[in-house]
């Protein structure tokens, strides 16, 4: 099983606060691929994880480092068949 995991440094507690998660892809115990992405009280994506996830994981880092938000209009974070470098776009 692979995992990666990435949280903005500014505070554990700051990002658990008000925050809600999306989660991106196969949950199942047989076959898991999914990425969670938690979105803090001010809309800002504040950690991702990714549990044998491959493939995006610059794009990963970049989505904390840039505080990027989490509640942009067309659904694009929660539909696992876009690609998370889009939001980078």
């Amino acid at each position: 099983m692979k995992m990666i995991s990435a949280r903005c440094p500014v505070s554990n507690t700051a990002t658990r606060i008000g925050s809600r998660r999306v989660v991106r892809g196969n949950t199942t115990v047989d076959s898991a691929d999914f990425v969670e992405i938690g979105v803090d009280g001010s809309g800002s994506i504040s950690q991702v994880v990714g549990i044998n996830h491959s493939g995006e994981d610059e794009v990963i880092r970049e989505l904390i480092k840039g505080r990027l938000s989490g509640d942009e209009p067309d659904g694009l974070l929660p539909d696992p068949c876009r690609k998370l470098g889009e939001l980078l776009v």
